[in-house]
């Protein structure tokens, strides 16, 4: 018994000592990329879509700034570009319907492997997929459910804005999230998505 309590004890002191995940001087985890124009990490939530993709923001004056002069950001939008390829991402709709995808219909394309919700969009994509659909909105940065930390459904979502929504693991924690948001907005922070909604 000595033994377990002195063992328990040890962990207990080694899990105090574990470094935290690396913030910067911000509070902000450090593997979110920079916004192109004011050089602060990320907020997923100001997200612009361009022909090109998404591009991240810090703040709606930050987009503003990009819209008026984007040849003046370009090579700060390449450099986020960059590093978001290398982050894990989940895949929320099929690029052709924007409906929930279905792993059965995975296919590999030029752009990787991409789930479908039916053979038919399958098809369509293999077909005009580099012309005509924008795999941007199709993935989100958000792997874990905000309320018990497990991994996200896209079935479960509420929407943030027009072009950002956040995902749950099931339809209890999206109404346990509406119940009250502000409880849940640290959870969304550490994953990159900041701000009152």
């Amino acid at each position: 018994m000595t033994v377990i309590a002195g063992g328990l004890a040890v962990a207990g002191l080694i899990g105090l000592l574990a470094p935290p995940a690396p913030v910067g001087n911000h509070g902000l985890p450090l593997w979110l990329p920079l916004c192109p124009v004011g050089a602060f990490p990320v907020n997923f939530i100001q997200r612009l879509e361009t022909t090109d993709g998404a591009i991240f923001f810090c703040c709606p004056r930050c987009i503003e700034k990009y819209k008026a002069a984007p040849e003046e950001y370009r090579k700060a939008v390449k450099a986020q570009g960059a590093v978001l390829a290398k982050l894990p991402k989940v895949q929320v709709a099929c690029p052709v319907s924007g409906d929930v995808p279905d792993r059965s219909f995975l296919r590999a394309t030029k752009a990787g492997e991409i789930s479908f919700c039916s053979a038919e969009c399958a098809a369509e994509f293999e077909q005009h997929g580099d012309v005509l659909f924008s795999l941007a909105s199709v993935f989100t940065f958000q792997k874990t459910c905000p309320v018990t930390g497990r991994p996200i459904d896209p079935r479960w979502a509420t929407p943030v804005n027009e072009n950002v929504s956040v995902y749950f693991c099931s339809a209890e924690c999206v109404h346990r999230y509406r119940q009250s948001p502000s409880r849940y907005q640290k959870a969304l922070a550490t994953q990159g998505f900041r701000g009152r909604f």
